[in-house]
């Protein structure tokens, strides 16, 4: 948050500037998580609407009264809020509804033969589908060529991640990165 802090000081041009972090539905059940995120975002000065947490679908067994309350308490400070990888695990529409997600993220498993087998574009396609009608972002991970990220484009998908944009990178290198105006 320190880091993405600065770089949206840095770069004012690139108020699009986000972070995604990875939380359990563990870590989301826990007493005082709200309060922790709240710190963080105070002390470092990045702005709630610049964090987006990543959640899997994990969260839909586990669960609880606390998790969704906090759910509410992070909304309410402006925290986003993603389902990580779609598809792949305990997926359910009412939980998908009633827990107001602001994102979702397409599992790369889906993209592998998206252009080659009419039944994975398909199934990707209705996912979007789910998602808009929620009033949900779309992220499909794991595009690695460019003729996925074409599809996808066709298909409406706003957000892609993977290896076709960039590998992971240290903060340096992404920050030269941001330096090329990339």
């Amino acid at each position: 948050c320190r880091t993405m802090k600065h770089w949206r000081d840095k770069y004012p041009n690139r108020s699009d500037l986000e972070i995604s972090v990875n939380v359990s539905a563990y870590q989301m059940r826990e007493p005082g998580i709200v309060n922790r995120i709240h710190d963080v975002l105070q002390k470092t000065g990045l702005e709630a609407d610049a964090l987006q947490l990543e959640i899997t679908e994990s969260v839909f067994i586990a669960d609880t009264r606390q998790m969704r309350q906090s759910f509410q308490e992070l909304k309410q400070i402006g925290v986003r809020l993603n389902l990580d990888d779609f598809g792949t695990g305990y997926s359910s529409l009412q939980y998908l509804s009633s827990l107001r997600f602001d994102g979702l993220k397409i599992d790369k498993s889906f993209l592998r033969n998206i252009n080659d087998d009419r039944q994975a574009s398909d199934l990707v396609r209705s996912m979007m589908s789910i998602a808009k009608s929620l009033n949900m972002e779309v992220v499909a991970e794991g595009v690695e060529t460019k003729q996925q990220l074409a599809h996808l484009k066709e298909m409406g998908c706003e957000y892609g991640q993977g290896y076709l944009f960039s590998k992971a990178l240290p903060a340096e290198e992404a920050e030269q990165l941001l330096r090329e105006g990339n």
